[in-house]
């Protein structure tokens, strides 16, 4: 998933495909990217810049509570966007996390 704080859209691309869903408590930005990126295949650009600095105190990242619903969330996403997936799956994404941290320092 591309760092949502920096994700740009036009405003047509609301209109075409749908706005944040207001079910989701912390995964509304999972459930957009997942739906323009994937299902839709919107055209993309990356610009190799730091925009936005997060910290690890949201409300995703609060405490496990949060991170179990947020899990879950995504879970439910994708499958309402017909899209395979399992708990296991979606919990593998804290190993390749790990990485980010590594060579977030190293530059």
């Amino acid at each position: 998933m591309p760092p949502h704080p920096s994700f740009y859209a036009k405003r047509s691309l609301f209109t075409k495909y749908g706005l944040y869903s207001t079910k989701y408590k912390i995964s509304a930005d999972f459930d957009l990217l997942l739906r323009f990126f994937l299902i839709h295949k919107i055209n993309y650009k990356i610009i190799d810049m730091i925009f936005v600095n997060m910290q690890m105190n949201g409300i995703s990242t609060k405490d496990y509570k949060s991170n179990l619903l947020l899990n879950k969330e995504i879970l439910i996403s994708l499958k309402s966007n017909k899209i395979y997936s399992n708990y296991i799956l979606i919990y593998s994404k804290y190993f390749y996390k790990i990485f980010q941290f590594i060579f977030k320092y190293e530059k």
